[in-house]
């Protein structure tokens, strides 16, 4: 996956400066990709809300927008210490931030491809498709006033520094939102489907019901054949006594 370099304003001659900024990029990155990480088994979820699905692209997007800025500080940051004969004892700190930064592209392009096959699973059933595009200018917005503020300021903290329109930390909010969704229409489906089998049994008891009185007026009649059949037996048994009776006196 390629990426768009953006040209990050130059600095001058400054380890420190270079430092905090891909430090804290890299804190961004990691954030987003936790996310993403956390939440994509709920793309899986036949029952995935829509604002889910764009609140995890976003994030994607986030994450290869802050890759490549962070790789334009790295490159400059280098060159710097190739100029710089007395930058050179920060190329340890360089390195180090380069190995954590190479990490976190890995971790995010294979990311990304799960997002995608993720993705394209749930919107085939359940959401329209919403196109995944990653490192095309624009789609992530950069704020550089943090930068001009940086030149200015040589004493800021990393917690000043806010660049990026990251969908902030409130994904936790619509995490939270979007979640409570999918678990409502997993329970608004289960009712749905005990309703039905309520239904179904209502059936079953109805038939047996009726088989209930079928089989109880087949036994009514029965007996009633019985005792007539009885009475029957009764009267000729009567009959052939009196008969029988009749025969000796003659």
């Amino acid at each position: 996956m390629a990426s768009v370099m953006f040209d990050p304003p130059s600095f001058g001659p400054s380890n420190l400066k270079y430092e905090k900024l891909i430090a804290t990029n890299l804190q961004h990155i990691r954030a987003e990709i936790l996310y993403t990480e956390h939440n994509i088994g709920d793309l899986s979820n036949r029952f995935v809300s829509q604002r889910l699905l764009v609140t995890i692209q976003n994030k994607i997007d986030n994450v290869f927008a802050l890759i490549s800025v962070t790789e334009g500080y790295l490159s400059e940051w280098e060159s710097d210490i190739a100029r710089y004969p007395g930058l050179l004892d920060s190329r340890a700190s360089l390195d180090k931030l380069k190995a954590q930064f190479n990490r976190e592209v890995s971790r995010a392009r294979q990311l990304a491809d799960e997002v995608k096959s993720r993705s394209h699973m749930a919107t085939s059933d359940t959401v329209n498709p919403t196109p995944l595009v990653y490192n095309v200018p624009g789609n992530s917005e950069v704020d550089y006033n943090f930068i001009n503020s940086a030149k200015s300021d040589p004493d800021y903290e990393v917690s000043a520094i806010q660049h990026f329109d990251l969908i902030e930390f409130e994904g936790s909010s619509s995490l939270t939102d979007s979640l409570i969704e999918t678990r409502n229409q997993g329970i608004s489906h289960i009712r749905s489907q005990i309703e039905q089998a309520r239904g179904i049994f209502s059936e079953i008891a109805t038939i047996v019901s009726v088989q209930d009185g079928g089989l109880k007026s087949i036994e009514r009649n029965l007996k009633e054949s019985y005792d007539n059949s009885e009475e029957a037996l009764r009267d000729i048994e009567s009959l052939v006594v009196a008969r029988s009776k009749n025969s000796r006196r003659r």
